[in-house]
């Protein structure tokens, strides 16, 4: 079938699935429409919504069941029930059991009549949030057209949306498509959806037919072509003298690199200049906190180094001397990258922690926390990997259910933060002031004069105030999507306005993009 579907808690553990004949089917711009109606989902809590309401439903339910137990329970005893004794007891004995058996009866009807409607208002919401999801769905991708075309081509398909699995009634009110034909629909039909985006639609696929059929041609062409590739890779090999890769090069005007440097390009990436042996450490989980201890230990030998060391074989007892000794073979690797490549390695060592049991996340952050502390002073770089660290390996679902809150209410929050930023990396209070009149221009409407932030203010406030910039960052988790966007768009006019990026800035801006949890910004954008 042609479906998708969106899953998760939160945006930081969401996920968006497509079928592959949704692929194989639409163009570019009408799976750019289907994710960004999955999006939307993940964007407004939609699935947050559906698992409270299965939760409700569960309840109910449970009532329903305890009924049918009691009735059961009523009948069985009033069957076994001894038919000897005084008249008067036994018939007391049958009133108790009859009694029971109408309790049971009575709550296993309301159980049952709640279910139902529960889950009438539980398709009911489910079909509201799907218009909801494909209004922005089009104010994402500004192409009603593209949205429109990718429900027609889903209402032309012989299987239309349907899933052909054995647990499609349970995500059903996930799908893209109503994935199940039944009373209780969680979609919409799917006319009704086009006719909402495109009015004159009449509810007749027939035209479509011949495009449906030929991009599915197109599709099968493909997937055969791609075969008849695999087949070959497997016979010659990708790296083999007029292999495919060579075919690929030479039609690109481009003589073939010897083998070694073209596994080198293929494999080229963000943290290609990592060592392999390294790279392949990691994997490990004691490898990976111990990279993530080194990152802060101090030079060997010195004072705070001992007593770093101590803390670190205190919270691994028994085994605390193996990953001291390990942190700091960790801590003179990363005495030879730069403060990016730090980061970028202590993310990979993070990822590789988001699976440890909650009891293990807690011991690493809190000792992260410590190494970073036990100077009595945080740098930007301890204070970008405390906010790498927490937000993968601290997660925290109830910041996703906060309310947004109004730009202005969160004026003396955004002054603050990028007052840091601007006293970061410049050498007066001069520059400062230059570096933060460019990032908050950006704020103001040149027609209306209206400012997104009104009332910002630069103080004097650095990265020395940390206690402050926690609170402020805390706050500001809750600007909309759109705020946080603007924000970092402030933050790199700031860092690039004397068109020098110290390390400083660059770890000040990583901190507060995690802190927020804002997602997509790019540092060379």
């Amino acid at each position: 079938g042609l479906n998708a579907f969106a899953a998760g808690y939160s945006p930081d553990d969401a996920v968006v699935a497509v079928t592959q004949g949704l692929l194989e089917t639409l163009n570019r711009a009408e799976l750019q429409a289907v994710i960004g109606h999955e999006f939307s989902h993940i964007l407004n809590g939609d699935m947050r919504l559906n698992i409270r309401l299965i939760g409700i439903l569960g309840g109910i339910l449970g009532l329903s069941v305890a009924g049918r137990v009691i009735m059961e329970l009523a009948m069985r005893s009033l069957r076994f029930a001894p038919l000897g004794g005084r008249r008067n007891r036994k018939n007391n004995g049958v009133a108790v059991v009859l009694a029971f058996a109408a309790l049971g009866l009575a709550v296993w009807i309301i159980g049952s009549v709640g279910v139902f409607f529960g889950r009438l208002l539980q398709s009911a919401i489910s079909r509201q949030r799907e218009f909801l999801a494909d209004a922005s769905a089009i104010q994402f991708t500004r192409d009603p057209v593209a949205l429109a075309g990718a429900l027609k081509l889903i209402g032309t398909a012989p299987h239309g949306a349907r899933v052909r699995a054995g647990h499609a009634t349970e995500v059903s009110h996930m799908l893209f498509a109503s994935g199940m034909a039944s009373l209780f629909a969680t979609h919409p039909p799917l006319v009704k959806r086009i006719q909402r985006v495109d009015p004159v639609f009449d509810g007749n696929f027939t035209a479509l037919r011949n495009l449906l059929a030929a991009r599915q041609g197109a599709a099968r062409a493909a997937s055969a072509e791609e075969a008849e590739d695999g087949e070959r890779l497997f016979g010659e090999g990708i790296w083999a003298p007029g292999g495919l890769l060579q075919q690929a090069l030479r039609r690109a005007g481009t003589d073939a690199p010897p083998p070694a440097a073209a596994r080198s390009a293929a494999s080229d990436g963000p943290l290609a200049w990592l060592a392999p042996d390294e790279r392949a450490a990691l994997r490990d989980p004691d490898a990976a906190i111990c990279c993530l201890y080194g990152a802060l230990l101090a030079p060997e030998g010195t004072p705070l180094h001992a007593r770093q060391a101590d803390s670190v074989a205190a919270a691994h007892a028994p085994r605390g001397n193996d990953f001291v000794q390990a942190a700091t073979g960790w801590q003179q690797r990363h005495r030879g990258w730069t403060p990016r490549q730090r980061r970028m390695v202590c993310e990979l060592a993070a990822e590789r922690l988001r699976h440890l049991p909650g009891e293990q996340r807690e011991r690493v952050v809190g000792q992260i926390t410590t190494l970073s502390r036990l100077d009595g002073h945080v740098d930007d770089f301890e204070f970008a990997l405390g906010y790498l660290i927490r937000r993968r390996l601290r997660p925290e679902p109830a910041a996703a259910r906060l309310a947004p809150l109004p730009p202005a209410a969160l004026a003396n929050e955004v002054s603050l933060i990028l007052s840091a930023l601007a006293n970061a990396g410049k050498p007066d209070p001069q520059a400062a002031a230059f570096a933060w009149a460019a990032g908050v221009g950006g704020f103001s409407d040149s027609t209306t004069g209206a400012t997104l932030f009104p009332g910002l203010a630069l103080v004097t406030r650095g990265l020395d105030d940390l206690p402050a910039l926690e609170t402020a960052l805390e706050r500001l988790i809750r600007l909309t999507p759109i705020c946080k966007r603007e924000l970092l768009n402030a933050c790199l006019r700031i860092i690039r306005h004397d068109r020098v990026i110290t390390d400083a800035e660059e770890n000040t801006i990583a901190a507060i993009a995690d802190a927020i949890h804002a997602y997509g910004w790019e540092l060379a954008a």
